[in-house]
């Protein structure tokens, strides 16, 4: 079991969001942080990165990390009417993830066996460890 898995099974955290594809020893932050969408501005080639984040243990703190760079470090990124829809866009599809992923049980097990502790937690049943 990772460290990720197993600091997830001590904290009675058994479930991610499908989006999340976090490393299995990727949890010193304790988020589940989801894969990079990227828009790159076809004028400027500039590129935005944009990847959803949420608390482990607080589905209501989320956050949209996101990474701007321009082509030509000499200047700051350029977006024109186009490009900022295209990235609003991405904002809001990613703001959905985040704001419904447990809401319609878009959820996976966290680790193997996450589920067969979710039954057993939610049956009163002490760890077998």
């Amino acid at each position: 079991m990772s460290d990720r898995d197993e600091v997830m099974r001590a904290s009675s955290l058994f479930w991610c969001p499908q989006w999340c594809t976090q490393e299995p020893d990727e949890h010193e932050h304790q988020n589940h942080v989801g894969e990079w969408v990227e828009y790159v501005v076809p004028e400027h080639n500039d590129t935005v990165r944009i990847r959803p984040q949420q608390n482990w243990a607080d589905d209501q703190h989320w956050w949209l990390e996101i990474e701007m760079t321009s082509a030509d470090p000499r200047f700051g990124v350029y977006l024109d009417e186009d490009a900022l829809t295209a990235v609003r866009d991405l904002l809001e599809a990613a703001q959905y993830l985040v704001e419904h992923a447990y809401t319609y049980d878009l959820v996976k097990p966290a680790y193997d066996g996450a589920d067969e502790d979710a039954e057993r937690f939610d049956n009163g049943y002490e760890d077998d460890d």
